[in-house]
């Protein structure tokens, strides 16, 4: 999906993953790419290399409706309860106040994979946790977690994506 760059360590960890997934199968993967690709961009140095973790696994609702869900985890700066919603507005990012703005975009990947997941019957949401340690400059390093949740049960072109 990504290139490799240096200094980051992905590190899948295998759910439990039985499922064939009815999808539009290059959607799914923009989403995909667009969450790894933020977590790339947004990680910070603790001293060793970035280290980006990703879990996907398969749940099943109450009314028995099976889900696929994907969490791409990274460590980097908190994201405060009011901008967490904002960030998944097209053309929107958000910069810490200490932080650098050398990072490229234009603020559409996370509002892309939000409207691929709810074109699949599905959510994308964002958990940032409490701090995890200190970045290589003296930042402090908090751990955010994306949660793409998305049907793992539709009949073919039962999902729609509006962009």
């Amino acid at each position: 999906l990504l290139q490799p760059r240096e200094g980051i360590v992905f590190t899948p960890t295998r759910g439990e993953l039985e499922a064939t997934l009815a999808c539009d199968a290059g959607l799914l993967r923009v989403a995909i790419e667009n969450l790894l690709r933020n977590a790339v961009k947004y990680s910070f140095s603790t001293g060793g290399p970035s280290c980006i973790d990703t879990t996907i696994r398969t749940l099943a609702d109450a009314d028995l409706s099976r889900f696929l869900e994907i969490d791409v985890t990274n460590v980097g700066s908190h994201i405060p309860a009011p901008h967490q919603g904002a960030i998944f507005e097209p053309f929107t990012r958000y910069v810490d106040d200490g932080e650098a703005v050398a990072r490229r975009g234009m603020g559409l990947g996370l509002y892309l994979a939000s409207q691929i997941a709810r074109g699949h019957q599905g959510t994308l949401k964002l958990t940032s946790h409490d701090p995890v340690g200190s970045s290589a400059n003296g930042s402090r390093c908090f751990q955010t977690t994306f949660t793409l949740r998305v049907r793992a049960d539709l009949g073919p072109g039962a999902y729609h994506v509006e962009l």
